[in-house]
């Protein structure tokens, strides 16, 4: 009996010592930590002229931007130069064959920035290009030969037919202050020698002072020209206007309107745009 409860006391205790305590689950694996998402770069603004910007102004011309910086001649002193922001406009065809790009320029600041004072105009600049396999290659340029607009651009600009196969740029050229908007229009020839403003220093169109005009103002106006070139025997076609005015008089809490039609008509003689016939009334008040 006692050989028998010593193998039973022996079996227990090698079936305990067989019995392993249960593993603790390991911890969980740490995380690597995520890795920062790509900070978005800007991306280039879609530039329809930058091609031929690139052909322009080479090196200086920013695809980031769409634009150009670079050293352009002093309007007041030629040769002086002067660091401007530049954007294309505008282009267009020939009938010669050649590209014609209208280019808008504004001084710049020290960041490289057009400084776009409502006070500052833009400068036009206008480049002959033609194209030769994959490349541009210039042929003129007419740099800063007007200055027109606010907020350092030019303004609204347009191709027209300014003669018998040729082709001109049109800019309508917006200015506004204390209430009052004026818009003259200007036109270029980019195939003359010397390319200057055919009117001058711009032909009214525009003027109001809608954005001033309540009770207590005596008198509001708003005149308005339509304009288009009319075939003639001159080389650039005669320039007319379609004018609406509008005025407006309040007195003693009356209040009267008076509404005028009228046409102007200029041909070009001695080297610019000359009234021939009506009367220009978009500047009477």
């Amino acid at each position: 009996m006692k050989t028998l409860a010593a193998l039973l006391l022996t079996a227990l205790l090698s079936s305990a010592c067989s019995r392993q305590a249960p593993e603790r689950p390991s911890p969980p694996a740490a995380r690597a930590p995520a890795a920062p998402a790509p900070v978005p770069q800007p991306a280039d603004v879609q530039d329809r002229y930058a091609a031929l910007m690139q052909a322009v102004f080479g090196t200086h011309y920013r695809s980031a931007t769409g634009d150009a910086l670079a050293p352009m001649p002093d309007p007041d002193n030629p040769r002086e130069q002067w660091r401007m922001v530049l954007e294309g406009v505008s282009a267009t065809v020939l009938p010669t064959g050649e590209t014609v790009l209208a280019v808008s320029g504004d001084s710049a600041d020290d960041n490289g920035a057009a400084e776009g004072d409502q006070a500052s105009p833009g400068f036009l600049s206008l480049y002959l290009l033609r194209q030769q396999g994959s490349q541009w290659r210039v042929l003129r340029r007419h740099e800063n030969v007007a200055r027109l607009g606010s907020h350092g651009r030019i303004g609204k600009a347009s191709w027209i037919a300014l003669g018998p196969d040729r082709t001109g740029l049109a800019v309508e050229d917006s200015m506004a202050n204390r209430g009052e908007r004026t818009v003259h229009l200007a036109l270029f020839d980019p195939l003359a020698e010397q390319v200057t403003d055919l009117t001058g220093d711009g032909i009214l169109i525009h003027s109001d002072n809608d954005d001033d005009c309540d009770e207590s103002r005596e008198r509001c106006w708003h005149n308005a020209a339509r304009w288009h070139l009319a075939a003639s025997n001159s080389p650039y076609y005669d320039l007319v206007l379609e004018i609406d005015s509008k005025v407006t008089i309040q007195t003693d809490g009356q209040r009267e309107e008076r509404a005028e039609h009228g046409t102007a008509r200029y041909v070009f003689a001695d080297g610019q745009y000359r009234p021939r016939e009506g009367s220009n009334t978009v500047g009477v008040q």
